[in-house]
């Protein structure tokens, strides 16, 4: 197994990228109901609420794939 030669400010910036990405899966995507009753899965601002943009269903399926192959990589044995 290779390591990749990073410096210190490119792992922490590795981690931020990471912890922004995590936080708005917490907290950033919702399932938004309009007035006729229609569901979408949106991007929200946590604090005001305000949607941001509906996510079509081909970039949710990508959003999935992306997540459970995140979920694989984090989950495999040393």
């Amino acid at each position: 197994m290779t390591k990749l030669e990073m410096n210190q400010d490119e792992i922490k910036n590795a981690v931020n990228v990471i912890q922004e990405f995590i936080h708005l899966i917490l907290n950033g995507i919702e399932i938004v109901r309009d007035d006729r009753g229609i569901c979408a899965v949106c991007i929200v601002n946590h604090e005001t609420k305000e949607v941001i943009r509906e996510l079509e269903l081909k970039e949710l399926i990508a959003v999935v794939d992306n997540c459970n192959a995140l979920m694989n990589l984090t989950q495999r044995s040393k």
